[in-house]
């Protein structure tokens, strides 16, 4: 099973991207889906971005960033689209081959 690559990204990399890492990751294993995740900070997400499937990241910080999709967990954070902001992710990342 190949393992995805997941960047999970706030504004210090240390409080907001913290609650998202432990967000996906319960749903990642839920899913069954394998991946390895990194947690940065905004600045650092062009460095870790290379290899990477998808980029999570608690606020816009762009549509993508060398052409890998940012998905903005702002429904983590506020408590509103839960199910649908999971679903998306699982769909995106069970096409991406």
């Amino acid at each position: 099973m190949e393992i995805k690559e997941i960047i999970i990204a706030c504004g210090a990399g240390v409080a907001t991207s913290t609650l998202v890492n432990k967000r996906v990751s319960d749903l990642l294993e839920k899913s069954k889906i394998k991946a390895h995740i990194t947690q940065c900070t905004y600045t650092e997400v062009n460095g870790f971005a290379k290899n990477a499937d998808l980029i999570i990241a608690s606020s816009r910080i762009a549509k993508e960033i060398n052409g890998i999709p940012v998905f903005v967990a702002i429904p983590y954070i506020s408590g509103i689209g839960i199910e649908e902001f999971e679903e998306k992710i699982v769909n995106y990342l069970n096409q991406k081959k």
